[in-house]
Formats: structure tokens, sequence, C-alpha cells
């Protein structure tokens, strides 16, 4: 894994407050760095929830699902972040997010025939 696809924690905060002031040029940069990223190290997580705790308006809607996503991927889950995925499955599934999906329900603690 290339290191430009993991998150690590000084990237963490980088991301957490960047999305916190909620900058509409800030998020977009974010976006576009974030959706290049398939793995977040262990003390980068906590982190990144506490993103969950934030209104999530529009400007970062599509970055915190997919943060909730790779969370998941690794097995750190909460309450909010599975509201965030099954949010973003009720409402609409964006291109982008089609190769953490199949990477989620690729994983072996999931069964992906109860998730269809």
């Amino acid at each position: 894994m290339k290191s430009n696809n993991v998150i690590t924690y000084d990237i963490a905060m980088l991301i957490t407050q960047c999305l916190e002031t909620c900058k509409k040029e800030d998020s977009d940069i974010i976006e576009s760095k974030l959706f290049n990223c398939r793995v977040v190290q262990k003390d980068a997580q906590p982190v990144l929830l506490q993103l969950f705790i934030l209104p999530i308006n529009e400007s970062i809607k599509s970055s915190v699902y997919y943060i909730a996503l790779l969370l998941a991927k690794c097995g750190c889950i909460t309450s909010t972040s599975i509201n965030c995925i099954e949010d973003l499955c009720r409402n609409s599934i964006d291109q982008k997010f089609n190769h953490i999906i199949r990477d989620f329900l690729e994983l072996e603690n999931i069964n992906s025939k109860l998730m269809r």
C-alpha cells in the first residue's frame, strides 16, 4: 500500500480540522485527496471518529460518508458511523464510493448476502 493511500494520525488531524471549519474550498480539497485513501492507521481512527459528533452539512457529507466506510472497513464502527452508512445507502450511492463499498462487502466478517 502506498503511503499516500494511508490516513495517518497527522493527516486525520488535518482532515478533522478542515472539515470542522466547513469552508467549501477546504472540503473540496480534502475530498479530492481523501478518496484516494484506502486505509486508516489505528492511531488515526479516534481522531476521525470525532467527525461524527459534528452536524453533517452538504459540503462535508461525502467526506464523512467516505470516512465512515473507511473506518468500518478496518473494524472501527460506532452507532453514528453506522447511521452515516445507512443514510448513504438509503439516499444514493455515488459512483466514487463503488470501490470501497465493494471492499466492505468482501470483508470476511460481513455476510454480503444479508446486506443486499
